[in-house]
């Protein structure tokens, strides 16, 4: 922000480290709450500002002249989470906008992501839900199938049949295994059935 934007006695988002290294840390869509203070402008005075953290004493930072323009900052207070008020000088530079704003811009965000999180949310559920009614079907099917070959081939098989559903995968994937002699019985099955129809 520009000091001519800058009100006294009104909240701001401020960046919470003196060093200013890339442009967007005072990006209005981009700022991240770990690097802000909600700070109180105090005057638009000018202070000089060194590397330092904040003070519960005014006295601790001086007053520059208005026409200093190296090292000077403005004077805000900032109050912790346990409701403490701290002064803190910093650059112009390093405002990001009116509290409220920023505040509102969160908000904004964080519903975004709440709302994605919920329809990815959603979604994985469908999924699990597939998944689960493909086992539960594949389950069933490790029960009745073998019988029903059983039954179609006069009671009597040469082996096992055998059903595998991957748990990641869908019913597509599914394999049945079984032995060959029971399958050529199989084929030949339906084809004696087709022969009678025809």
């Amino acid at each position: 922000m520009k000091l001519s934007e800058l009100e006294a006695g009104v909240e701001y988002a401020i960046l919470n480290s003196f060093t200013y290294t890339k442009r967007n840390a005072v990006d209005l869509n981009q700022v991240q709450k770990h690097n802000i203070y909600k700070a109180k402008l105090v005057s638009k005075d000018k202070y000089y500002w060194k590397d330092t953290r904040p003070s519960k004493e005014e006295a601790d930072f001086s007053p520059a002249p208005k026409k200093e323009v190296k090292g000077v900052g403005l004077l805000f207070t900032i109050t912790d989470d346990n409701g403490e008020t701290f002064y803190y000088v910093t650059r112009v530079a390093s405002v990001v906008a009116r509290f409220d704003i920023v505040q509102g811009v969160w908000n904004a965000r964080e519903a975004e992501e709440k709302r994605l999180r919920a329809e990815q949310e959603a979604q994985e559920a469908i999924v699990r839900a597939k998944k689960k009614q493909i086992q539960e079907h594949a389950e069933r099917a490790k029960l009745t199938m073998p019988n029903t070959i059983k039954s179609l081939l006069g009671g009597k098989l040469f082996d096992d049949v055998n059903i595998e559903v991957p748990y990641y995968s869908d019913s597509a994937h599914a394999r049945v295994s079984i032995a060959l002699r029971d399958m050529e019985r199989l084929i030949e099955l339906v084809y004696d059935k087709k022969e009678e129809v025809a």
